[in-house]
């Protein structure tokens, strides 16, 4: 075990009984841990999904508390180093997403005595995000025939990505888009 000293005795003896011992020790240093495998989820996700690194494979020879980091990039770019949680998972803050971006991370094992040389996983292309929905007004909420109706968007659909939004009314009557303002 990491920290125990080990010792060895050879003692040589003359047919006289006359005795001497050498002796040698050794104090048993630490192992740093290894990854031998990162791995980025999900396989594919736009600027609001949730980037996961971890190492399924990691390994401590010592059985030491992990105290491992994560290093997410685009392409050769660092973007930000985070601590690993319990499990040994990293998160990707989402404000550090931007479409187009090509994601990896460097999965770095440590044990607080030693680090172990990082594990890279494969890209990930960030994708572009679908708008919010907005909320729609149809006036009046009741009507005839000869009814003259009216929409509204009563709250702004916003976009992920930052992209300038664009409204397009289609009229629905009993499931057939018909055309008209």
């Amino acid at each position: 075990t990491k920290g125990e000293t080990w010792q060895v005795r050879i003692s040589a003896a003359d047919p006289y009984n006359a005795t001497s011992e050498g002796s040698a020790q050794v104090t048993i240093a630490n192992s740093a841990p290894s990854c031998a495998l990162a791995v980025l989820l999900p396989s594919s996700g736009t600027t609001d999904t949730v980037f996961t690194c971890s190492c399924p494979q990691r390994d401590d020879p010592d059985d030491d508390t992990p105290v491992d980091t994560c290093t997410f990039r685009d392409g050769d770019d660092d973007l930000i180093t985070v601590d690993a949680d319990a499990d040994g998972t990293c998160t990707l803050p989402p404000a550090e997403i931007s479409r187009g971006m090509a994601l990896s991370c460097a999965y770095t094992p440590g044990d607080g005595d030693d680090t172990g040389e990082p594990a890279l996983s494969g890209e990930v292309l960030v994708q572009n995000s679908l708008p919010s929905a907005p909320t729609v007004l149809l006036t009046p909420e009741e009507g005839l025939v000869d009814t003259l109706f009216t929409c509204a968007v009563d709250s702004e659909a916003t976009d992920a990505d930052g992209d300038a939004l664009v409204y397009q009314t289609v009229w629905v009557v009993n499931d057939f888009p018909n055309p008209g303002t």
